[in-house]
């Protein structure tokens, strides 16, 4: 978890969180959990974040441990997450949850840990319980913590057996102090910032900067000067419903030179953006009427992509080799000219692939392996007719396809690697490979296929 995100605000906050955690009053309990909880934007990772890399806490705790866990609460998702933290070279076990416990346990035995449960939506005591109780087999030192950042104001009272944290809204002047941090460190733009500082209603996450200007048609050379937004990491391009076209900066000017995270949203007329983004790792478009498809050098460093609603999207790239090798996560949806994704064995990094939604989607094309994608999910495609052959996704772990009505057969010519098969809605399917194919499937569930014959 990295140290150079700025805590503005929140000193105070921090170091009773430390004061707590390393307390020697509650040590002797063996496992504490804090909940830091409150409505989206109050900063409750990031607070946790400047907990997890304070001196006192990293000199007090032997193991420091760092989940987003998010939904679903998947307790050996969590149990995986955490021996890839402590000892990666053992996180191959990933179906085992007693080999899982005991390598953990192997690494946690007497000594004191801090494990932060970021972003946490379960509301089922049950499975909490489940989770602590095989916390409990670690044989950990007493004095070892768990925090849980939740927005849930169910799920702190059902985890927590600290004091709770209060966590007030910012001032003014403390959003202003973030927004120039991020935007203009140099003090420009001052009276505009302070207008922006006071809509961001004491939320520090509404405080980066956001683009909404309804006539706006052009984003040209007008705003590219030397160094442009030189700290941005941010940036949001939102309801700009006049925009048509945001152009190149000239080769001379570093524009964005630190922009990691771009969304841009609700701009169905923009049909233009710039291709080079040097720092850029995530990337949203949602609701775009007029782009076929994402610029290859916007793609070239982007780990996670989700792309919504966007009409006219024919592909994702004109040519996606080389330049969509470092997407972990896909995410299409809604794009109703997406006709195939094609090539899948040139995202070389692509973990995570899921697509929604898409009425012509006929097919995902590939002429090799895909050897890294866990997660497929398809749904409400009812163009979709063919995947490819099943055993090519050789590190595939659960599939998902639902209400796929023209899907017809599901083919593999040797073992596959799913784990957890889900087939819904799928009223077309009449042949799926053997069961006996699916060497390591621990869960099936297949509902309404009504014209599927056989499993054998």
């Amino acid at each position: 978890i990295g140290k150079d995100e700025i805590i503005i605000g929140r000193k105070n906050a921090v170091s009773d969180i430390v004061t707590t955690l390393t307390s020697s009053d509650i040590n002797q309990e063996n496992l504490s959990v804090m909940a830091i909880a409150g409505m989206p934007g109050l900063g409750k990772t990031t607070l946790a974040k400047s907990v997890y890399n304070d001196n006192s806490v990293t000199g007090y705790f032997e193991k420091r441990i760092w989940v987003c866990v998010s939904d679903p609460f998947n307790i050996n998702v969590i149990l995986i997450c955490m021996l890839e933290s402590l000892n990666p070279s053992k996180a191959t076990v990933r179906e085992n949850q007693d080999a899982m416990l005991k390598y953990i346990e192997e690494e946690l035995r007497e000594k004191i840990y801090l494990l932060v449960l970021d972003d946490v939506w379960n509301e089922e005591s049950e499975k909490w319980e489940r989770l602590m109780s095989c916390l409990s087999k670690l044989n950990s030192a007493p004095g070892s913590k768990i925090i849980v950042t939740t927005r849930s104001g169910i799920v702190a009272p059902l985890t927590e057996t600290l004091p709770r944290p209060k966590l007030d809204l910012l001032s003014t002047d403390e959003c202003w102090s973030i927004l120039k941090h991020a935007a203009c460190s140099d003090g420009s733009l001052e009276r505009i910032g302070r207008e922006i500082a006071k809509k961001c209603e004491g939320l520090p996450l509404m405080a980066q900067p956001i683009l909404s200007l309804d006539n706006l048609k052009c984003v040209g050379e007008e705003i590219y000067g030397n160094d442009v937004f030189p700290s941005l990491k941010e940036l949001c391009i939102r309801n700009c419903k006049e925009l048509i076209e945001w152009m190149e900066a000239p080769k001379q000017v570093m524009v964005f030179p630190c922009l990691e995270k771009l969304d841009i949203e609700n701009c169905p007329k923009l049909r233009k953006v710039p291709s080079h983004f040097p720092s850029m790792k995530n990337l949203m478009i949602e609701g775009n009427e007029e782009l076929t498809c994402v610029p290859e050098g916007m793609l070239l460093k982007i780990e996670g992509m989700d792309i919504m609603d966007c009409e006219k999207l024919t592909c994702i790239a004109p040519d996606v080799f080389g330049c969509c090798a470092s997407i972990g996560n896909l995410v299409v949806n809604k794009c109703p000219s997406l006709q195939s994704i094609s090539d899948l064995h040139n995202f070389t990094s692509l973990r995570e692939l899921s697509i929604g939604n898409c009425k012509r989607l006929e097919s995902l094309v590939n002429n090799g392996l895909v050897s890294v994608v866990e997660l497929l999910r398809i749904r409400d495609c009812n163009g979709l007719q063919s995947i490819p052959v099943l055993n090519l996704f050789t590190s595939l772990h659960k599939l998902s396809i639902e209400n796929c009505e023209r899907l017809e057969s599901l083919v593999s010519s040797g073992s596959v690697s799913v784990v957890d098969l889900n087939i819904i809605k799928c009223s077309g399917l009449q042949s799926i490979p053997a069961l006996n194919l699916f060497t390591s499937l621990r869960e099936l569930s297949i509902e309404y296929c009504r014209r599927l014959e056989s499993l054998l």
